[in-house]
């Protein structure tokens, strides 16, 4: 017979034993292979939403608070041969009917029949009735809608000029109209559509562009390109350049205008305020080109006789190239108004808009150096921008503009000269003088003057080959390759998984371990025999080898057919049950054959290891021992004392570790969680020290109790498997059970997650007053007695880098905070600071610059970590307005907070950056926690036009920790199995107990002992080692949590309970199974064979 046919034959002969090592091998398997098919179908449906949400789209170009006509996406599609679908896309909100429910945040699609080209669907194809909309099922699922049905919509009509331009009107226009349902789009037909990198679907209606665009009284205009793909592929520098060559002056919001009184033409923009950039080229063009500053003053004053509110401009090169700064021009009317002559001092008072339109009132005074009459510039009404409000009305009483005009101060000569003159300005400046007194974050050019021998075409041309699409704010990107980046660099489920399963797979290994050791054990009388007839000890372990890599092998296919049915389950789970971790039901089984081979692979690697481990354990006894099956252990008196002294050590520096935890200021919870781990290992070694110490000593009187005492002994290599299975089992279990986040404890602390406020807003149309000031809250219907404070903010939108979203996200939402708000209030923690930070002034750290476009900012520390992948003192790049990077140094990471997904930066950066985004959106609310009610009835009264969504800043921040709350939950839920794992361990050691000591307890048999006496000594032997276990895993993991425990949040006592309780009731039940099946054979034969 060769080595082979006798290791089959062994292993046939053993074969009730191996099956017990077989199905330990087939969990470990199935654990691995589960985790890693977990990784692979959760990246797999994050690129499969990613191919649902965006169709064939490559690129898309997104014109940000800019709108172009829909032939410029006419032009570009043609020049490259390529579908290109253009997009209205703003926010609305919807009703229905049916339901009182009201849905936030609706994204509303203006498009048209290309749209569905993109997306490979015919669901667009038919030319849909203006009055009809498609919604997405998600949205229909939410109002309980079906086509036919009516929808309520409410939406914003958009202004081309900047919410926040000097005398931009501050009235919210919102618009609203009923519209039918005629289809519902689903997941394959566009029904997911989203820009955005997250694999929550948002909620869709899809309507005609020119309808949206009608409502919203822009005209046939978008503000975004779908590019799709076409034959030959497309690249960014080639779209860029096919752009710029395809768009015209209307895009860029640019239009000329005939000044015929004047014999020029005009450049003005839609949005008043004309960009440097075009300014420079037109200057450049041509050297006769005048920019023109026109503002609206409150006065003019001489002495006591005032001219209310008038137009003053800076033409002066024209008028007096000599013009000083302390000088000024009038008109004759405005001269004869307040009786003025050259030489005299007037003076003019202005408003200067700060940020969130706060009014400041500024004089400045000249000297007159010149009247001029009405012919030339005195009677040019066209130097009046087209500003809302006021260009369009006959009255001066008739203004809407966004600054308090007092009518009571404007006379009937002054509704004279504005029904003939209109805006035409009584006083001329310096240019230098005006953009002292009136420069603003949008530009100081109104228009730009040309002589009208100058061809309109040529300027034109020469602006639009200049002018790149970045300049303006246009940001061209490669939408699909970065959202599967996104979607493949994000959470890795499959090291995650393993991670969280890694109590169950470690209990899974000792398992194994346990019982190949056990069958080792049992042929020991085999071993001897072998070794007696001549077969060397090498030979007799590379028979173990080989029939452990059997064992092994035939466990790899039925592992992984395990783990697949086992993936289906966790997967069912986290579709449901633990939804919140993925915010997504789109999550399917995605089976990699390469992912099955590493899975075989490592299940099989692991259970040989598990195996060769506790077989190397074994100690070599002799031939005789071997075969008589008898052992005599030697104690070695130099382990007794390695194992002490590890003990005493542990014990010091679990100590050390705890004292000087107490003495920090942040008491970082991982280095209690290391002193319990340090505490953990060190009680071990002093059990195991106890257990041997004690077996060399006699006992005068034995009892029960002293004989289940010395049985523990005996077996003490078993009950330390035992004890280290529980201990740890426990303490992992209960130190994550009692890190549950319970965010409401102390809500109200400043620096807590909250920062000590009640309320989080977050409005859908912009709030342009300042919430604190008197005519702020008088605009909101808010008494200034409520007692109620705001810290109002400014975002600028990007992706959701919060632990909600599963993609790897490089360009968060920035949020402009003013950072004194925080600062005075000393409002939340940081859990990691820069070292060149000081840690009372992180806030203020926000107000400096540190080079050219290179600003600090500050995010929570989770979203650093895991939503970014960086660190403090990395840099993150964005692409501002005027089409030029800016990047952001993270400066210091927030402790768990409220601001999740956002990158937090100065209010004033953020505003030179993104001059365009007027308002805040967000806003966090202060007041008296006893009127907690009261305040939010007041809030989601005064803000409802503005499309609120109020949260509890403590739900808020529960709602973002349910994410790591159902983390803890799947680990703890993978840890109850691994310790039924670890009591079923325990049955298999007291049947293995009692069949290698069935000679002493026949004795003890026929020396007078019941079998329930036995049975006794068996439980209470077990049940001393499970009790010993579990306190000591407790122990350990009250020391990881003591910051939990002196803190005033409460404690789950009864969930430590719960744990103990099933534990202990389960590995009993194990233990009394076990022994009583054992103790039911017939113990006289081992006696007479003895």
């Amino acid at each position: 017979m060769n080595l082979w046919k006798f290791i089959i034959k062994s292993f046939l002969y053993y074969r009730r034993s191996n099956l017990n090592v077989l199905w330990g091998s087939v969990l470990c398997t199935a654990i691995i292979t589960a985790s890693l098919i977990i990784g692979d179908s959760v990246s797999f449906s994050l690129q499969q939403i990613v191919i649902n949400r965006l169709g064939k789209t490559e690129y898309i170009l997104s014109s940000q608070n800019r709108f172009f006509q829909i032939s410029f996406c006419d032009k570009t599609e043609k020049k490259i041969a390529a579908p290109c679908a253009p997009l209205l896309q703003v926010k609305g909100i919807a009703g229905s009917e049916k339901s009182e429910k009201k849905i936030y945040n609706i994204q509303i699609n203006g498009i048209d029949k290309r749209f569905g080209v993109v997306f490979n669907t015919k669901l667009f194809d038919t030319e849909f009735a203006d009055e009809n909309i498609i919604i997405n099922t998600k949205l229909a699922a939410e109002l309980n809608v079906k086509a036919g049905d009516d929808l309520l919509l409410k939406t914003e009509k958009i202004k081309p000029v900047p919410l926040d331009a000097p005398f931009s009107p501050d009235e919210m226009n919102s618009v609203s109209i009923r519209l039918k349902i005629s289809k519902i789009a689903d997941e394959k037909n566009a029904g997911n559509f989203n820009i955005n990198n997250n694999q929550v679907t948002p909620y869709n209606i899809f309507m005609p562009i020119k309808q949206l665009g009608k409502l919203l009284s822009l005209g046939n205009k978008g503000n975004t390109i779908l590019i799709s793909e076409n034959l030959s592929s497309l690249n960014k520098s080639f779209l860029l350049q096919t752009l710029q060559e395809s768009w015209e002056l209307e895009d860029l919001h640019l239009k000329f205008r005939n000044v015929a009184s004047m014999k020029q033409i005009e450049l003005s923009s839609d949005r008043i305020f004309i960009e440097n950039t075009i300014v420079a080229i037109c200057k450049e063009f041509s050297k006769e080109a005048i920019p023109v500053f026109s503002y609206m003053v409150n006065s003019i004053q001489k002495g006591d006789l005032i001219t209310p509110y008038s137009f003053a401009a800076d033409v002066g090169k024209i008028i007096d190239p000599d013009l000083q700064e302390n000088e000024i021009i009038i008109n004759k009317w405005t001269a004869e108004d307040i009786n003025a002559k050259p030489g005299d001092t007037v003076k003019i008072a202005y408003f200067v808009v700060d940020p969130l339109r706060t009014l400041k009132e500024e004089k400045s005074s000249f000297i007159i150096k010149k009247i001029i009459p009405f012919e030339a510039y005195g009677n040019d009404p066209m130097l009046m921008p087209e500003f809302e409000g006021l260009a369009e009305v006959d009255r001066c009483s008739d203004w809407q503009l966004g600054i308090p005009v007092d009518l009571k101060k404007i006379r009937q000569k002054d509704e004279e000269y504005w029904k003939n003159h209109r805006g035409t300005p009584k006083a001329f400046i310096s240019s230098s003088a005006a953009k002292k007194l009136w420069a603003n974050k949008f530009g100081t050019t109104t228009s730009i003057r040309f002589d009208d021998t100058i061809n309109k075409k040529n300027i034109a041309e020469t602006i639009l080959k200049k002018i790149s699409p970045g300049d303006m704010g246009f940001i061209l990107y490669e939408a699909k390759d970065t959202a599967i980046r996104a979607a493949k660099g994000g959470v890795d489920f499959g090291q995650l998984f393993l991670g969280l399963s890694f109590f169950l797979l470690l209990s899974a290994l000792i398992l194994v371990s346990l019982l190949f050791s056990l069958n080792v054990e049992k042929r020991n009388k085999e071993k001897g025999i072998l070794l007696a007839l001549g077969f060397q000890n090498k030979q007799v372990k590379k028979i173990i080898l080989l029939e452990s890599v059997i064992i092994a092998i035939l466990a790899v296919v039925p592992g992984i057919i395990a783990g697949i049915f086992l993936n289906k389950i966790i997967l069912f789970f986290m579709n449901d049950l633990w939804y919140d971790i993925v915010r997504t039901s789109s999550i399917i089984t995605h089976i990699n054959p390469l992912t099955l081979v590493v899975s075989g692979i490592a299940g099989l690697a692991t259970s040989v290891i598990a195996m060769l481990y506790s077989a190397n354990r074994s100690k070599l006894f002799s031939v005789t021992e071997l075969i008589k099956s008898k052992k005599t252990i030697l104690i070695s008196q130099k382990t007794n004392y390695i194992n002490l002294i590890i003990g005493i050590c542990c014990a010091i520096l679990s100590t050390a570790l705890i004292i000087y935890g107490l003495k920090t200021k942040t008491q970082n919870p991982l280095l209690f969680f290391l002193s319990g781990s340090i505490f953990l290992t060190g009680s071990l070694n002093l059990i195991y020290y106890f257990l041997k110490i004690k077996k060399s000593r006699k006992v005068p009187k034995l009892t029960l109790s002293k004989l289940a005492f010395r049985n523990i002994i005996f077996t003490r290599k078993r009950a330390l498997t035992i004890l280290i299975m529980l201990s740890i089992g426990t303490f992992l279990i209960i130190s994550v059970g009692l890190n549950r986040s319970d965010v409401f404890s102390n809500a109200q602390s400043k620096k807590a997650g909250t920062g000590g406020f009640l309320f989080m807003g977050e409005t859908m149309f912009p709030v342009l007053n300042d919430l604190n000031s008197k005519e702020g809250k008088k605009n909101f219907s808010l008494d200034s007695d409520d007692e109620i404070s705001f810290v109002q903010m400014k975002v600028k939108n990007g992706d959701d880098a919060s632990c909600l979203n599963l993609n790897r996200i490089s360009n968060p939402a920035l949020l402009g905070v003013n950072p004194d708000e925080f600062q005075k209030r000393e409002a939340f923690s940081f859990e990691k600071i820069s070292d060149q930070i000081k840690d009372e002034k992180i806030w203020e750290a926000l107000k400096s610059e540190f080079r050219k476009n290179i600003y600090p900012a500050i995010a929570d520390q989770t979203v650093i970590q895991w939503g970014l992948r960086k660190s403090i003192g990395d840099t993150l790049m964005y692409i501002n307005e005027k089409g030029d990077s800016i990047r952001f140094v993270l400066i210091a990471g927030l402790s768990n907070s409220i601001f999740q997904g956002y990158l937090i930066i100065s209010d004033k950066f953020f505003t030179e950056n993104y001059p365009s985004i007027g308002g805040s959106t967000i806003f966090l609310a202060e007041g008296k926690a006893e009127k907690k009610n009261k305040i939010k009835e007041k809030l989601s009264e005064a803000f409802q036009q503005n499309g609120l969504s109020l949260y509890d800043t403590s739900e808020r921040l529960a709602a973002f920790n349910t994410v790591t709350n159902t983390y803890l939950d799947i680990f703890l839920s993978l840890g109850g199995i691994a310790l039924v794992i670890s009591t079923l361990g325990i049955g298999i050691l007291v049947f293995r107990n009692i069949h290698d000591q069935k000679q002493e307890l026949a004795m003890l048999l026929a020396l007078g002992f019941s079998k329930i006496k036995l049975l006794k000594m068996q439980v209470l032997s077990q049940g001393i080692i499970v009790i010993t276990g579990i306190l000591t895993g407790l122990l350990s993991a009250l020391i990881s949590n003591i910051p939990a425990l002196i803190s005033s949040a409460p404690i789950p006592i009864l969930f430590v309970l719960t744990i103990i309780e099933i534990t202990l009731i389960n590995a009993i039940l194990w233990i009394y199974i076990a022994g009583k099946k054992s103790l039911n054979k017939n113990l006289q034969n081992a006696l007479r064979n003895e």
